[in-house]
């Protein structure tokens, strides 16, 4: 008796040993695999990362560190609809896991999205000075400067870098495409200039005048039933025409590319101080 109770003893110590063995062997495993994935993600490298940090996740479940890390290697990596999968099936929610899913549509300019984050989720988990930094870079991500205007006077502990690019966007002169329509309705090539675009509107002059000046001459030499006349008329008709819609277009382009530089501004914004 003495001695099957000694083998038991034996057997059961030994299992326990093998258990602890084992779990020391998977413990050091994951650190290495975690190691592995963080040099990936630093590299630049944020699919590869991700796929590592799956792994990692569906072997450790609970770990939220993982969890976290697997979000932002998404993140960087354009995945916004993964994440928003995984985050509405991750029973451990804070404001750094909403955080990620909130940064991943401004990753990838789904400004829509991020407003819907915003309102029915983040605000669930953040601080109001946070929440009012976020609405009101969401604002200008929006375009909505006013509306950005108007928390600002509510909440004068905002941000001061979220400040700065609202009076950006303030300053920034902008062109109007009306106006641009109308001077080169008037003065043909005028409208361009006054947007800015005049590499463009030396080339418009060029061919409206070179194609007027072919109709002039064949209708002065021809009379005005000329064949040749009338189809140079059409020609410069088309130049002037598109003369005037590439006017507005410009001033267009030219309050977009303006305003991309308070666009990327606050994305960068969100990106350096909330990507953590």
């Amino acid at each position: 008796m003495r001695i099957i109770i000694s083998v038991l003893i034996i057997l059961f110590t030994r299992s326990i040993a093998f258990s602890q063995a084992k779990d020391q062997s998977i413990y050091k495993d994951s650190l290495q695999q975690y190691s592995f994935a963080k040099f990936l993600f630093d590299q630049g490298m944020y699919q590869s990362a991700a796929d590592e940090f799956e792994r990692l996740v569906y072997h450790h479940p609970n770990n939220i560190a993982y969890f976290f890390e697997l979000l932002k290697a998404n993140r960087l990596a354009g995945n916004s609809s993964i994440i928003k999968e995984k985050v509405a099936n991750y029973p451990q929610k804070d404001l750094k896991i909403m955080m990620q899913l909130y940064l991943s549509y401004i990753k990838v300019d789904d400004i829509a999205n991020s407003r819907w984050v915003l309102d029915t989720e983040l605000k669930n988990y953040t601080t109001a000075q946070i929440q009012n930094n976020c609405i009101v870079g969401q604002l200008l991500l929006e375009h909505k400067p006013n509306q950005a205007q108007l928390i600002l006077q509510q909440h004068e502990n905002l941000d001061e870098r979220l400040k700065n690019l609202l009076v950006v966007h303030k300053n920034t002169k902008k062109k109007s495409p009306l106006l641009a329509g109308i001077l080169s309705t008037l003065i043909p090539t005028s409208g361009r200039h006054y947007a800015r675009d005049h590499k463009d509107a030396i080339f418009s002059l060029l061919f409206m005048g070179t194609s007027g000046f072919q109709a002039y001459r064949r209708f002065k030499n021809n009379g005005i039933e000329s064949p040749s006349g009338w189809a140079y008329a059409v020609i410069f008709g088309g130049f002037y025409t598109g003369n005037i819609y590439g006017s507005i277009k410009a001033a267009q382009r030219y309050n977009k590319l303006k305003y991309q530089k308070v666009y990327d501004g606050t994305k960068s914004y969100f990106d350096l101080y909330y990507r953590d």
